[in-house]
């Protein structure tokens, strides 16, 4: 019988993770002559959105024309929200490229940004013409997020509950949790939340599986990002994994807890608090347990991995099914 997973292990969507194999990388799509944005914290792959803090900044750019170089220059935060004409010395040097595959182009940089939308100017020069006209970008910054998510299912024979907890600012609580009593009943247990933080965000996990319905918890966190409290009824074998409770942002980390179909993708995301964008074909690899064939296993955003995002925002997901 499989015995309950420790309230401190900790998921979170980060380096080191699952990684797929397939022609579709995915990178977001850009029409040509496009670009789009991402910011991690420093030294991670998890794509941030807290304002106020350090960002390492990188830029995708589509080449209208495959065989030309290119440059791209940068400005983040204009002043008046307004893009010049033509980049100034410190724009030309304010990104240095990383690399590209194909049409794509990408370069990097460092930025902090402020609370609500921030205006961004991009200016592509290919080949050895001079920088044509900007490309103004408007991206969304938060000082704090809190995401709070409970669900239940099934995993192979046993029936699995669970809750992920994001926030961006530490958190503390209790939890209750229904576990095999002696001899056909349920028994509790009770502890402290703890947290675990990586890439700016404090990340609460807990979760069971059994081969019986004692698979039920209650979970009560705090802090100044948010709080919530979020609980799960006994389950049985065979329940169709879902979103039982869901509080503030978008929170795929959740993915992770119960096997997740292709089918079911854009309803348990859409619990979450999240968009389906695609769904990416992939394999998960380097793990004891992986997940069954056709299972989501993997979230992202503009090609970066992502723990949490503003509510609504719009995720990639990775199926397994290159076996």
């Amino acid at each position: 019988m499989r015995r309950l997973v420790p309230l401190s292990l900790v998921l979170l969507l980060a380096t080191g993770g699952a990684t797929a194999q397939a022609a579709d990388t995915g990178a977001p799509r850009l029409a040509r002559g496009g670009a789009t944005l991402t910011a991690a914290h420093p030294g991670t792959t998890v794509a941030s959105f807290l304002s106020g803090r350090p960002l390492d900044v990188t830029v995708l750019y589509r080449r209208r024309t495959a065989a030309r170089t290119v440059r791209l220059a940068a400005r983040f935060g204009p002043r008046g929200g307004r893009c010049p004409r033509r980049p100034s010395a410190a724009d030309r040097r304010r990104l240095r490229a990383t690399g590209g595959v194909g049409s794509t182009f990408t370069a990097s940089g460092r930025a902090r940004f402020a609370a609500g939308k921030n205006v961004v100017c991009v200016w592509p020069q290919e080949g050895s013409g001079g920088y044509r006209r900007p490309i103004r970008l408007r991206e969304s910054f938060r000082p704090s997020l809190f995401a709070a998510t409970a669900v239940e299912g099934t995993n192979g024979p046993a029936a699995g509950s669970g809750a992920v907890v994001q926030s961006s600012s530490p958190v503390s609580g209790t939890y209750t949790r229904v576990t095999l009593g002696t001899g056909d009943g349920c028994g509790e247990r009770t502890g402290p939340a703890s947290a675990m933080k990586s890439a700016g965000l404090h990340t609460v996990n807990v979760a069971g599986y059994t081969g019986s319905a004692c698979t039920g918890f209650r979970l009560e966190v705090s802090g100044r990002a948010g709080s919530a409290t979020v609980a799960v009824g006994q389950t049985a074998v065979g329940t169709p994994t879902r979103v039982v409770q869901h509080v503030g942002a978008c929170n795929p980390s959740v993915l992770g807890l119960l096997p997740v179909t292709r089918q079911e993708a854009a309803r348990f995301l859409a619990g979450a608090g999240c968009r389906l964008g695609r769904l990416i074909r992939g394999r998960k690899e380097g793990t004891q347990d992986p997940v069954p064939s056709r299972a989501l296993f993997r979230a992202t955003y503009r090609g970066l991995d992502v723990a949490a995002a503003p509510r609504g925002a719009t995720v990639d997901a990775f199926v397994d099914d290159l076996r």
